[in-house]
């Protein structure tokens, strides 16, 4: 039980030394440790205009996918209601036909599907 424990702590550690491995070398190719730059990116993070760009893209990426959603959403209502209109059209034209031939045309579809 107690190897069980030891080899977990160890594996751990060595997960976080992987992970502080990773975030120094990201760090390092940001440059963040400088201080100069770390402060550039601050005042970059502070400025309206840099804020205003930031927020303009993420509501124009959110306008696109909202419209793409819709636009599929779209596609596929008009689809369905084409498929529909084609077989009542289909229906009707059939319904149509056969009733001319035999002569019934004038009465009501409920009488001439039902014979009453």
């Amino acid at each position: 039980m107690h190897f069980d424990v030891l080899t977990s702590i160890e594996a751990k550690t060595h997960v976080l030394s992987c992970l502080h491995r990773d975030i120094d070398s990201v760090m390092n190719q940001l440059n963040l440790y400088n201080k100069t730059s770390a402060a550039r990116l601050n005042k970059i993070k502070r400025e309206p205009f840099f804020a205003l760009q930031m927020n303009m893209h993420a509501v124009k990426a959110r306008l696109c996918t909202k419209l793409s959603k819709r636009k599929f959403e779209l596609a596929n209502l008009e689809r369905a209601y084409c498929s529909k209109q084609m077989g009542a059209s289909v229906f009707t034209i059939a319904y149509t036909l056969d009733h001319r031939i035999s002569g019934t045309f004038l009465g009501t579809k409920s009488q001439a599907l039902f014979g009453t």
